[in-house]
C-alpha cells in the first residue's frame, strides 16, 4: 500500500497480505460495525527506484457495508509525497485532519505518531517515499526554499489541487502499472515528477493569494459538489446557487485555484473514474455508468485524455 496508508501505517501492509484480510487478522486497532465482514480491498504496484527512494501506486476500495476506523503508529522512516489520482482520502494524525480529493498534493512525515483513518473510503493514490537523507541528496535546493529541515519532525503539508502535476502523476502511474520501462527510464520519470511536485509546494501564485479564505472554502465546496456525481454535472447556475458564489467568481476562482475550468476538471475526473470502472466492466457498461448515451462519444473523450481507446485499455 502507498505512502498514504502502508507507510503511514507500517503494520497494515503485512496484515493485509493476501490483499483481502478479515478484521481479526489485522495487527492494529480496528473498529467496524460489521466485525465479520472483509476489510477494504487494495492493490499495490511498488518499485524501489534506489535505496531510500520508492514509488507506489495504490487502489483502496472499501466494501460498501463496512464502516468504522483503524489506527496504528505511523512510519518514522520515510517522507511521503502523495497525489490523489481519484476518489477522496480522509485521515487524522495528531491534531491534523486531512481531506484530499482527486488532484490534491500532500507531503508529510508522521514521525511515529498514531494515524487514524475511516475504513469506508475509496481512493487511488500515487506516492513517492524518500528517507530524509535521500530527499536532501536529490532535492536539497528545493527543500531549502520550502524551509524543510534536513532532520524533520512531524509535519503535514497540503499544496491543494494542481492539474499539471496530477496529469504527470497519472502518466507516472501508467508507467508503473504497465511495466516495460527500463529501470533508468523509470528513475528519470520519478525524479522529473518529484521536481514538479516539490515546485507545487512553493509560495502560491498571486492569482491564488487574492482569493479570500471564505471564497476559497466555497470553491472547494463547489469542487466537491461538481465531482459528487460524475455521470451528470450540475449547471454553473446550480453550483453558484448551492455555494453562494456568483458565476463570475465561480469560473474565475476555479481557474485561479485549480488551474482549469469547471467542466474541464469534471471531465478529467470523469475519465479517471471510467478508467477504474473498465477494470470490472466492458466499454458499453462503463459508458452508460458515466452518463454517456453514445459509446463513440465516450470512447473519443477517453482517448482525448489517455491517448488510447477504452477497448485497448481493457485488452
Amino acid at each position: 500500500m502507498s505512502g498514504l496508508v502502508a507507510y503511514w501505517l507500517p503494520g497494515l501492509r503485512a496484515a493485509m497480505d493476501p490483499p483481502t484480510a478479515r478484521c481479526d487478522t489485522v495487527a492494529m486497532s480496528v473498529t467496524t460495525e460489521h466485525p465479520n465482514r472483509e476489510l477494504p480491498f487494495f492493490s499495490e504496484t511498488r518499485q524501489e527506484i534506489q535505496p531510500g527512494l520508492t514509488v507506489a501506486l495504490t487502489d483502496y476500495a472499501a466494501q460498501d457495508a463496512v464502516s468504522g476506523s483503524m489506527e496504528s503508529p505511523g512510519d518514522s522512516e520515510f517522507i511521503h509525497l502523495n497525489c490523489i489520482l481519484e476518489g477522496r482520502f480522509q485521515a487524522c494524525i495528531r491534531d491534523v485532519r486531512m481531506q484530499y480529493g482527486g488532484g490534491d498534493l500532500s507531503m508529510g512525515y508522521s514521525d511515529g505518531e498514531v494515524f487514524s483513518m475511516p475504513v469506508g473510503q475509496r481512493f487511488r493514490n500515487l506516492a513517492v517515499m524518500a528517507t530524509p537523507d535521500k530527499l536532501w541528496e536529490l532535492a536539497g535546493d528545493e527543500l531549502t526554499v520550502l524551509r524543510l529541515a534536513d532532520r524533520p519532525r512531524f509535519f503535514v503539508r497540503n499544496a491543494g489541487y494542481h492539474l499539471d502535476v496530477a496529469r504527470q502523476a497519472e502518466q507516472l502511474a501508467i508507467r508503473l502499472s504497465q511495466g516495460g520501462d527500463s529501470r533508468l527510464r523509470l528513475h528519470a520519470a520519478v525524479l522529473d515528477y518529484l521536481h514538479w511536485l516539490l515546485s507545487a509546494f512553493r509560495e502560491p501564485a498571486a492569482a491564488v493569494t487574492t482569493i479570500s479564505e471564505r471564497d476559497r472554502r466555497r470553491l472547494y465546496l463547489a469542487r466537491d459538489r461538481l465531482l459528487s456525481d460524475l455521470s451528470q454535472p450540475p449547471t454553473l447556475a446550480e453550483l453558484a446557487s448551492e455555494t453562494g458564489l456568483n458565476q463570475y467568481k465561480l469560473k474565475n476562482g476555479f481557474r485561479a485555484l485549480f488551474g482549469t475550468s469547471v467542466y474541464a476538471l469534471f471531465q478529467q475526473q470523469r475519465m479517471q473514474a471510467a478508467r477504474a470502472l473498465l477494470r470490472r466492466h466492458n466499454v458499453t457498461e462503463t459508458a452508460v455508468m458515466m452518463g454517456y448515451s453514445n459509446v463513440s462519444h465516450f470512447s473519443a473523450a477517453f482517448r482525448k485524455q489517455f491517448g488510447v481507446l477504452p477497448r485497448d485499455l481493457r485488452g
